[in-house]
């Protein structure tokens, strides 16, 4: 059960019944994500195709940030968590979310991601070899 509403809301308030089970599990992710999927737009909701099996794309108005807010770190630990590909795009004045289910299973290179956010941390730092787990810049405040 999630804690903030999302598909259950749609269906409910905005009486769209067609849902695919990706459409419910987007719906989910962005209603935890910012808190309730009720304080997105509601025609950006409504404009939404949540019946599509393959490919769900949302027209975000919103702002997406890590260290200001959660939204952008929520986001994506959770389409890693629910092994779903997220592709961010400008699209004149919003951004498009494009949602895009993963296998955990399948063994196609092209499909099979590249690991948890744990690993995905632990290759950023490793590759990047970073040290303290930070840039070391030559960037000086005056």
């Amino acid at each position: 059960m999630s804690k903030y509403s999302g598909a259950d809301w749609i269906e409910t308030s905005l009486k769209i019944k067609n849902m695919s089970p990706l459409g419910k599990l987007v719906a989910d992710v962005l209603g935890q994500v910012f808190r309730g999927i009720y304080h997105l737009p509601t025609t950006s909701l409504k404009n939404t195709d949540w019946s599509d099996k393959y490919m769900i794309e949302f027209n975000c108005h919103k702002s997406l940030s890590t260290v200001d807010g959660w939204e952008l770190s929520w986001l994506i630990v959770l389409c890693f968590d629910n092994h779903l590909r997220l592709e961010i795009s400008p699209n004149m004045r919003s951004l498009s979310l494009m949602f895009h289910p993963r296998d955990p299973n399948d063994t196609e290179d092209s499909c099979r991601g590249i690991g948890s956010i744990e690993e995905i941390i632990m290759n950023t730092r490793e590759e990047l070899a970073l040290q303290n787990n930070t840039i070391i810049s030559t960037y000086e405040e005056e």
